[in-house]
């Protein structure tokens, strides 16, 4: 069989990815307080037919950050997953050329990447349910554990963002802010009841911060990428069968 290789080179421009990824995110995070009015506000619509009561329940379950995995989680795993994937890239290079900080970046591709299965697997609130019997333990002294985990990176981390340049050191800033601040904010959120329009409106914006954050991170990390490695291509081959041809 006679085959001809085919290689394309893949050019990724990261404004434009920063572009494609905030676009959706915005899409999402208004299609998600859509369907918490629609959840909370049943009379805003008429209902005629079941099937029509059965997409409106779908579409609110799919964008309910509060509730089972849908398009709006998943979309944060999404953004996560890729923002690993790219860390884990950084690490080999700089792994590669022997880089004094090559294990941050590995170490912070890991913890990126359990964030994102956190997303989907809880693993955090697993872990709170353990000390639910604690009668020192109730209300904020519940979500301590974000603070204590942000101060941790931050100390752990400190060294690694301060080798960077100022562009870089300043983007990875803005992205842990807002993506903490995101986490932070809503499980402070989730005191509150769920029933109410201000409790949705919340939490979607906190949700919101977390795709900046994240979708930041990945903008940076791609940025980081062509500026450190220039000649960083990625290529694609395809092999094509000539008998078919023929």
């Amino acid at each position: 069989m006679n085959t001809q290789s085919m290689e394309n080179d893949l050019t990724i421009r990261p404004r434009r990815v920063l572009y494609v990824f905030g676009g959706v995110g915005m899409i999402v995070i208004i299609l998600s307080f859509f369907s918490q009015y629609l959840r909370l506000f049943p009379g805003f619509y008429n209902i005629h037919q079941p099937y029509q009561a059965d997409l409106v329940k779908d579409f609110v379950l799919e964008f309910d950050f509060n509730g089972q995995p849908g398009i709006a989680i998943y979309y944060n795993v999404l953004i996560l997953f890729l923002a690993s994937g790219l860390l884990f890239v950084t690490a080999h290079l700089k792994n590669l050329n022997k880089d004094a900080y090559r294990f941050y970046w590995l170490a912070l591709a890991w913890i990126v990447l359990f964030f994102s299965i956190d997303n989907l697997a809880v693993i955090h609130e697993k872990i709170k349910l353990l000390f639910k019997d604690q009668t020192d333990v109730g209300g904020w002294s519940e979500y301590t554990w974000v603070i204590v985990g942000i101060v941790f990176f931050a100390v752990l981390f400190f060294r690694f963002w301060r080798s960077l340049d100022n562009k870089y050191r300043f983007l990875f800033f803005t992205s842990a802010i807002l993506y903490f601040s995101g986490v932070l904010g809503e499980e402070i959120t989730r005191l509150n009841d769920p029933t109410e329009l201000i409790y949705s409106l919340f939490l979607t914006v906190e949700q919101g911060l977390q795709y900046a954050g994240g979708i930041l991170l990945i903008y940076a990390t791609l940025l980081n990428l062509t500026h450190v490695f220039p000649n960083f291509i990625v290529s694609i081959k395809i092999g094509i069968d000539q008998n078919k041809n023929k």
